[in-house]
């Protein structure tokens, strides 16, 4: 399957929790890609590798820029029932984004992270990477953000 990072979380967030997370990644995402660029000489663009990141009040959806692209990072506000495999226990949705550890991946992480932050018990990350990868992203948000992040409870 590849490099992977697993977001559960449930398939209808509150429209003000999902504005305030939108609003924080808008931020999140314009210093990775800066970040990236200094560092890998590429940054993020939207879902398909090319155009702009899209944030709104409704999604967060982004990949890598060409020719480091990979697998589209979406977050949506609501999910469509299509779009997800199975609910887990304490009914979240299953979604995920293989990044094949392109330089795109801190930027999935610092994003589930962050959606952990703003929804708390409604979500929960996981990683192939393991607690390591998680809290990488979770660093990540904070540093950049200029506050602490809280961990998953």
């Amino acid at each position: 399957m590849g490099y992977t990072h697993y977001l559960n979380r449930r398939p209808e967030l509150p429209v003000s929790d999902f504005a305030a997370f939108a609003a924080e990644a808008r931020t999140l995402l314009r210093d990775i890609d800066a970040m990236l660029k200094r560092d890998h000489g590429t940054g993020l663009a939207g879902p398909l590798g090319t155009g702009p990141v899209i944030v709104t009040d409704e999604m967060v959806s982004f990949n890598g820029a060409e020719p480091s692209e990979y697998e589209t990072c979406h977050v949506a506000r609501i999910i469509d029932r299509d779009d997800y495999i199975h609910i887990d226990e304490q009914g979240r949705a299953f979604s995920f984004c293989k990044t094949g550890r392109r330089p795109y991946d801190a930027a999935v992480a610092a994003i589930y992270a962050l959606a952990v932050d703003h929804f708390g018990a409604d979500a929960s990350f996981g990683s192939d990477g393991g607690d390591e990868a998680i809290e990488e992203g979770r660093k990540l948000a904070s540093k950049l953000l200029g506050r602490t992040l809280r961990a998953e409870t």
